[in-house]
């Protein structure tokens, strides 16, 4: 069905061509407005079929439940097979509606299907007319009507008062089964509640208001409920319920008797005051446990409290067609509330005992007093507007997104009565902070960065999972952690190397173990009454180029790691070499594997580990035999000796470096001869010692050099000119000779725009003049630098148009590429692109292109004929010389040298020949000394490791 309907507006937009768009937009607007009308019509016939539908399952049921011998069972069931058969046959030929034919004939299907029944239950022994029921004479005729009410073709309007009889209203509810049409029930606040459970299906409104429950457990089909506001409901029982338009809260005015054309339907007005919603300040349970999908996509229950009963376990995140259709649904008082079925939508649960979701739910999640949560598939938010109330929380985190997923943060923060919390899945960041009453955590999940932080009750703590980074600080009574966790590469793009791992101020924290790998950064510090770790399992530093940084205590940042007893002996190359020997109380030996990988691998790090006791140190003697006094007690408050206290001080330091070195630059000038006109010129090196003039090049009337007016045999003559290299080579210069200069192409319009007279993409069969509406846009690329302008009038000429693009160039090259190093002209048709001379060799070679567009006006495509070049082939679209470049370089490097050579060269020039200067173009080079720079010494890193003096490290 749906595919049927996108493919037809895909057909339609398939149609719009480059030209002739207003022809073309007002035929996809009417096929886009007959589209529309006919996902519309879809849509009502959709919503006919279902109500259709529940009227049927309706009738079923009630006849069902109806003696065998009744006369309305025998009139009904077998007339009902039909309708059936047919209902289901519109079902299935809505599947399968792709053009307006076939809408219209499924719309005549229903149409007839309809048909049917009501001719059905006019021929059948039904009560076919509004069933009125305000006082007690008409109560006691309701009364004898019996089980000819099990069906009621019509509506139904009950206004009961305190002077009428409950029980015979009772009794007459009891025997109504399906309304077909409305089904008003209205009881003044002192009137006995009565229920509702034998009606299962009312195909309008069903408005209903007394003091009590509102039970309508055999309830299978509505169209829109409407529950009074005001009342005392106590309960609400839809328990069959599987298709309804919608429920609401609403204001029912009862107008009674002979209000509007006197039809049931108007007797009882219905104000919505609260779309899709059930609330009553008595509510103690709410039944919706049979329905399967609630279309208006947002449903909202307040009850009485907490301990109320809300049963939603079937309500799937579906449309009448079993399609996912996000629903929002909005929870206030329920023991438990289970939406292990939504799928798509956010969920909002104020005054919850138990909130559950389901494992493919996709959806923020808002809590409010609620006391124990279960989310099995967590991708958007969870946060809370009161954090008092929950106790137990479990989430799993999932990825969100089609091509690359995310994941959502997780922050459990300020719970302070959340005793367990168990995380599993992906996470972004994960953050159990300030939960002053959490005990038991459960760690399995992936996360960024990992946070546990001021959790006072917590004593004991185990992770695993993985994470790059991992932070447990402030959780002043855990006693032992251990860290199984391993690395998290990351929810970016670039993979992770090696995490971090933070242990700081968990001040009666007694052992760590941390089996976290690679990790570039570890610190452990300011947990006083930790004595033993045990890093069995960390052994890497991550990549080469991830820079490692350990700081295991340190002076004010004690710790409790102890040695009995360090032995420092005796070296008789002390420099050299350090040992001794260490007990390992401390368990500091478990970190030997990883200090040696760090220091042979890693390019840069920086470890320091410390002891913060030795209870007996005997230091090194003078010799192997000399006689030392043993130390007792060294903390870090004996500045004396608190230097022993440094296990591994380990850095990789740095080597020497010079920065600003540069090297000496030899002088180089140049100049530039056009090809055509009166450009001569002749270099002369004066030397400044003897002031000897020696003639380099002369290319004048008289000269020994003529400039050929092929540029490319001019560089070759000069090149091969043997008094040229000679007088150079005397001088200490080399002279050379290039072709550069002013370098251009054209860019020529066209009056008729072909394939074959253009470089732009053109339509086969095009054969067109060329025309630019006022607001076409017209432009042009040189050298990777656009400027663009609209036409500013209507140009239907090649010397228009070519006007048009150098006025646009010009005016941009002061402002938007200002920087640009060329000009352009127009003459008859025809664009110059001319690079500047003092610009040399830069100009030569750079791309040229046209800008064309369609301007703010879609109903007109510019069309312009253009080559650029000489042909319409793009291998010629880039802007070459005809000129010479003459240089002269210094043989020597520096600032003398320069002097002596290529700075000696004069020039004298005739007509358009230019000097050119080296702030302009590559060609020129100012000679310059060669500068040292400033060197910085090495230094040296440390080399303290005395993880080797503990026996087996």
């Amino acid at each position: 069905m749906k595919k049927g309907l996108l493919s037809i507006l895909a057909l339609a937009v398939t149609i719009v061509g480059c030209q002739n768009y207003d022809d073309q937009f007002d035929a996809l607007n009417t096929q886009i407005t007959a589209l529309k009308s006919q996902v519309e019509g879809l849509s009502t016939i959709q919503s006919q079929v279902t109500s259709l539908a529940g009227t049927i399952a309706s009738l079923q049921t009630t006849v069902s439940s109806l003696p065998s011998t009744s006369d309305v069972s025998s009139a009904i069931s077998s007339g009902l097979t039909d309708i059936i058969a047919d209902v289901e046959a519109i079902e299935a030929a809505l599947a399968d509606v792709a053009t307006a034919a076939d809408l219209e004939s499924v719309s005549a299907s229903v149409t007839d299907a309809q048909a049917a029944l009501d001719n059905l239950l006019e021929s059948s022994n039904v009560y076919s007319e509004d069933l009125v029921v305000n006082s007690q004479g008409t109560l006691d005729f309701a009364v004898a009507l019996g089980e000819k009410l099990a069906i009621v073709n019509g509506s139904v309007y009950v206004s009961v008062t305190p002077q009428m009889n409950t029980t015979d209203v009772q009794t007459v509810m009891d025997n109504i089964g399906t309304v077909v049409e409305d089904f008003s029930y209205i009881a003044a606040a002192t009137v006995s509640p009565v229920t509702f459970s034998k009606i299962t299906g009312v195909a309008g409104n069903l408005e209903v208001s007394q003091a009590g429950p509102y039970a309508f457990e055999g309830l299978i089909s509505a169209g829109n409920i409407h529950l009074a506001t005001g009342t005392k409901m106590t309960a609400v029982h839809f328990d069959a319920l599987t298709t309804v338009s919608s429920i609401n809260v609403s204001t029912l005015t009862d107008h009674g008797a002979g209000h509007g054309n006197g039809t049931v339907a108007a007797r009882v007005q219905a104000t919505i005051a609260t779309a899709n919603a059930i609330s009553g300040t008595k509510l103690t349970a709410v039944k919706l446990g049979s329905l399967p999908y609630y279309t208006p996509g947002s449903l909202s229950i307040t009850t009485k409290d907490e301990e109320s009963t809300v049963d939603i376990s079937m309500l799937a995140s579906v449309d009448a067609d079993g399609d996912e259709a996000a629903l929002n649904l909005t929870i206030d008082g329920a023991t438990a509330v289970d939406f292990s079925k939504i799928t798509k939508g956010n969920i909002v649960a104020s005054n919850v005992t138990d909130l559950t979701g389901g494992t493919d739910h996709d959806g923020n999640v808002t809590v409010t007093k609620v006391t124990n949560v279960v989310l099995p598939n967590l991708t958007g938010t969870f946060s809370a507007t009161e954090k008092a109330t929950l106790a137990t929380f479990h989430a799993i985190g999932g990825g969100k997104g089609t091509t690359t997923l995310t994941y959502t943060d997780l922050s459990l923060e300020g719970f302070t009565k959340l005793t367990s919390a168990i995380v599993e899945g992906t996470f972004g960041d994960v953050t159990l902070k300030d939960n002053s009453k959490l005990t038991d955590v459960t760690y399995k999940a992936a996360a960024d960065n990992l946070m546990i932080d001021g959790n006072d009750d917590i004593e004991a703590l185990t992770l695993e999972g993985t994470a790059t980074n991992i932070t447990v600080q402030n959780n002043t009574n855990m006693v032992t952690l251990d860290i199984d966790t391993e690395l998290f590469a990351g929810t970016g793009a670039t993979a992770v190397t090696a995490g971090t791992l933070k242990v700081h101020a968990n001040a009666d924290l007694e052992e760590l173990h941390s089996a976290f790998d690679p990790v570039d950064n570890i610190g452990v510090h300011h947990n006083g009454s930790l004595a033993k770790v045990d890093f069995t399992g960390t052994s890497s530093g991550g990549a080469a180029t991830d820079a490692v940084a350990v700081e295991i205590g340190g002076n004010g940042k004690e710790n409790a790691l102890s040695a009995l007893s360090v032995v420092d002996s005796y070296d008789a190359t002390a420099a050299t070499a350090d040992t001794g020997v260490m007990s390992d109380e401390s368990g500091l030996s478990t970190l030997s594997t990883y200090v040696s990988n760090v220091a042979s691998t890693t390019t840069s790090f920086d470890i320091k580990i410390y002891l913060d006791e030795i209870e007996e140190y005997t230091p090194a003697g003078a010799t192997a035999t000399a006689t030392v006094e043993t130390i007792d007690n060294i903390t870090w408050a004996d500045t004396t000796n608190n230097g022993q206290l440094a296990v591994v001080d380990l850095t990789n330091g740095s080597a020497a470096s010079t920065t600003g070195a540069k090297a000496a630059v030899a002088g180089k000038a140049a100049w530039y001869l056009p090809s055509s006109g009166n450009a001569t010129v002749k270099l002369e090196h004066t030397n400044p010692v003897n002031s000897v003039v020696t003639t380099l090049v002369d290319i004048t009337s008289g000269g020994t050099t003529a400039l050929n007016s092929n540029p490319q045999l001019a560089v070759d003559a000069i090149l091969a000119d043997t008094d040229i290299a000679a007088a150079a080579d005397v001088v200490g210069v080399t002279v050379g000779a290039l072709v550069g200069g002013e370098a251009s192409t054209t860019v020529t319009f066209g009056a008729t725009l072909t394939a074959t007279t253009t470089e732009g993409s053109v339509t086969a069969g095009t054969n067109s003049a060329t025309a630019v509406a006022t607001d076409d846009v017209l432009g042009l690329t040189i050298n990777g630098k656009t400027a663009t302008g609209t036409a500013g009038g209507a140009l239907t000429t090649a010397a228009a148009i070519a006007t048009r693009v150098a006025a646009i160039w010009t005016a941009a090259k002061s402002t938007t590429v200002s920087d640009s190093m060329f000009g352009v002209t127009a003459s008859n048709g025809v664009l110059t692109v001319t690079g500047e001379s003092k610009y040399g060799s830069l100009t030569t070679g750079k791309s040229v292109d046209v800008v064309v567009g369609t301007g703010t006006s879609t109903a007109t495509t510019p069309l312009v004929a253009y080559k650029i070049g000489y042909t319409t082939d793009a291998t010629d679209n880039t802007t070459a010389s005809t000129g010479v470049i003459i240089t002269v370089t210094s043989d020597d490097a520096g600032a003398d040298e320069g002097a002596l050579q290529s700075g000696a060269v004069s020039a004298t020039t005739v007509g358009t020949s230019v000097s050119l200067t080296a702030s302009a173009t590559a060609d020129v080079a100012t000679a310059a000394d060669a500068v040292a720079g400033t060197t910085t010494a090495a230094i040296p890193g440390n080399t303290t490791n005395r993880l080797t003096w503990i026996s087996g490290s």
